[in-house]
């Protein structure tokens, strides 16, 4: 949902929804996951001029997805095999968006 402060400035929060896949192919098998987490979105953005037929926008987000657990893999190199211990992975992060734009 977002809001706008004023004509310029709108701010928003909502939720999100996060699916992560991950897959470890081998020439005889494949171990695979899928994992979902709710989320959320965070949102500030300027809108210049608010009126008009063109327009400059800067929009910055935070997407607070969790993690999920990577793992364990087994991974055969040469005449070897190695395991890598499972791991969580934090999948958060912020988005910066800014650019120009025309109306129609």
């Amino acid at each position: 949902m977002e809001f706008r402060l004023n004509r310029f400035i709108s701010v928003g929060l909502g939720t999100a929804l996060y699916i992560a896949e991950f897959s470890q192919v081998e020439p005889n098998d494949e171990v695979s996951s899928r994992n979902q987490n709710i989320g959320y979105i965070a949102d500030i953005g300027l809108l210049l001029p608010s009126k008009g037929r063109s327009y400059f926008e800067v929009k910055w987000q935070f997407r607070g997805v969790g993690g999920t657990n990577i793992g364990p893999y087994d991974v055969t190199i040469l005449s070897g095999s190695v395991n890598f211990t499972g791991a969580k992975a934090s999948f958060n992060h912020s988005y910066l968006g800014v650019g120009f734009g025309f109306r129609f």
